[in-house]
C-alpha cells in the first residue's frame, strides 16, 4: 500500500469535526493527523505536520476560513484546500476558491462521496459541490462577457453551463443537439477567452464571476 494522504480538519462543530474524522479514518488510504477549530492553531499545524489535504470550514468562530490561506508565508508548500460548509452563499465559497481552494462540498449534500472528492482532488483535479456550481454558472452565463472583455455567444454560454455541470463533450453534444466537433471548438473558444488550458482551470476561473 502506498502512503496515505494526510488531512487535517478545521471546522469549530466539534460534533461534525469528529463524525468526519471517524469516517475518514475508515478508509485505508485516508489519515487525520489532526483537528482544530482555532485558525492560528490550523496554521502552526499546517508548518508542523504538513498535511496534504486540509478539510477547512467557512464560519469559524467569526472569522472566515479563507483566512488561514492568507496566513500562510509566501513560497509556502500550501496544501490543497477542501472547503467543506454549513454555508450556503456561494460568493463566499468563491472568495476562498479564488484564493487557492481545490474544492468544495456543502454539508447539507448527504449524497457527496467526500473520500472520492479527496483523493480526486489530490490527484490535481479541481472538484466543486454542484450545490455551489449552480450558482456559479447562473452567474457566469447572466454575464455577455469574460473578465477579459470577450464576449460570449449563446453556445459558449451553453457549453459553458453543461461543463460546469461535470458533463463531457460526448454529453453535451447530445444535449445540445450537435456534433462532438462542435462541443470541442466551442471549448476551445472559451479556453482562449479564459486563458485557460484544462476544464479544471474554466470551472475555477468561472467562479470567479461571482465578484
Amino acid at each position: 500500500m502506498g502512503d496515505r494522504i494526510r488531512i487535517l480538519i478545521v471546522d469549530d462543530q466539534a460534533l461534525f469535526s469528529n463524525a468526519l474524522g471517524s469516517l475518514l479514518g475508515k478508509e485505508g488510504d485516508l489519515e487525520v493527523i489532526g483537528q482544530c477549530s482555532d485558525l492560528d492553531k490550523a496554521a502552526l499545524l499546517i508548518a508542523d505536520e504538513q498535511p496534504d489535504i486540509v478539510l477547512l470550514d467557512v464560519d469559524l468562530k467569526g472569522r472566515t476560513g479563507g483566512e488561514l490561506l492568507d496566513m500562510l508565508p509566501p513560497g509556502f508548500a500550501t496544501p490543497r484546500i477542501v472547503v467543506v460548509t454549513a454555508v450556503e452563499d456561494a460568493s463566499q465559497v468563491a472568495a476562498i476558491l479564488q484564493k487557492g481552494a481545490r474544492g468544495a462540498v456543502s454539508k447539507s449534500a448527504q449524497s457527496t462521496d467526500l473520500p472520492a472528492v479527496i483523493r480526486r482532488v489530490m490527484g490535481g483535479e479541481i472538484w466543486i459541490d454542484p450545490f455551489f456550481l449552480s450558482s456559479f454558472v447562473s452567474a457566469s452565463v447572466r454575464s455577455s462577457a469574460t473578465p477579459d472583455g470577450h464576449h460570449f455567444s449563446d453556445r459558449e454560454r451553453e457549453i459553458l453551463s453543461w461543463v460546469c455541470r461535470g458533463l463531457g463533450n460526448k454529453e453535451i453534444a447530445s444535449k445540445l443537439s450537435i456534433s462532438e466537433a462542435a462541443v470541442k471548438a466551442g471549448m476551445q473558444r472559451l479556453f482562449q477567452k479564459y486563458g485557460v488550458r484544462s476544464r479544471a482551470q474554466l470551472i475555477a476561473v468561472t467562479s470567479g464571476n461571482l465578484h
